[in-house]
């Protein structure tokens, strides 16, 4: 199994980076808010740090989406990337976001 990580300060994007790195999907579960774009964010980069790539693919080739809330502080999120499928939780640090993937 393969392990990425990441972990994020939250704070507020502008809709240009919205609009460039998210999907429809996940701009419509973010919105513009700050904590949710920001576990989507470091969701996607987790990701791409556990199929080895980081940023050199485009972040948009992950799709991020959420799972119902657990009773477990960690957000169970479930990724595609391409024909693969991944898992990864994040958790809300306060002003950060924590995320691990896997798959």
């Amino acid at each position: 199994a393969v392990l990425g990580c990441d972990l994020e300060v939250v704070s507020a994007r502008g809709r240009a980076f919205v609009d460039d790195y998210f999907t429809p999907a996940e701009r419509a579960w973010g919105g513009a808010d700050p904590r949710r774009v920001t576990v989507l964010w470091c969701a996607k980069e987790a990701a791409l740090k556990a199929i080895g790539e980081g940023l050199r693919e485009h972040p948009l080739a992950v799709e991020v989406t959420p799972v119902e809330p657990s009773a477990s502080e960690w957000r169970a999120l479930a990724l595609a990337y391409r024909d693969r499928r991944l898992r990864a939780w994040a958790r809300d640090l306060g002003g950060h976001v924590a995320a691990v993937a896997t798959g």
